[in-house]
């Protein structure tokens, strides 16, 4: 079996990976009980992230699948076991006292700051983990 050199394979896709992160950060998730409707049962933002993620899967060739916008998956491998890896696309609401947008990520201390990346860095670096 060939060992391969995560941390080296993340640096060779750092540009790439972060601009998929940040495509995400970037959208206000925050639900919307307001705008609810039968194609955004959480709100609009919701929605938006959840096929922003699918997007990506797809564009990396993933099969993917959108549950009616409640939820949705994309396929890793083949054969009868799979990998699941659950998260939420919402996000509580921003609030007040931010520094920056809290939808404009940014890099302080080497990782993302904004609504999101603050959930989203510790699923990340779990999900690296288990790799």
């Amino acid at each position: 079996m060939t060992a391969i050199d995560f941390t080296a394979e993340v640096e060779k896709r750092k540009e790439d990976l972060l601009a998929d992160l940040f495509s995400l950060l970037e959208i206000n998730s925050e639900r919307d009980d307001s705008k609810v409707d039968a194609q955004h049962p959480f709100g609009p933002g919701p929605v938006k992230a959840l096929e922003k993620f699918l997007e990506i899967a797809d564009r990396d060739g993933y099969p993917t699948k959108n549950v009616d916008n409640y939820a949705g998956h994309f396929e890793f491998g083949d054969g009868e076991e799979v990998l699941g890896i659950f998260a939420h696309m919402d996000v509580v609401p921003a609030g007040s006292g931010w520094d920056t947008d809290p939808y404009t990520p940014t890099i302080k201390r080497r990782s993302p700051l904004c609504t999101w990346g603050f959930e989203m860095t510790r699923v990340l670096q779990q999900l690296v983990t288990m790799v």
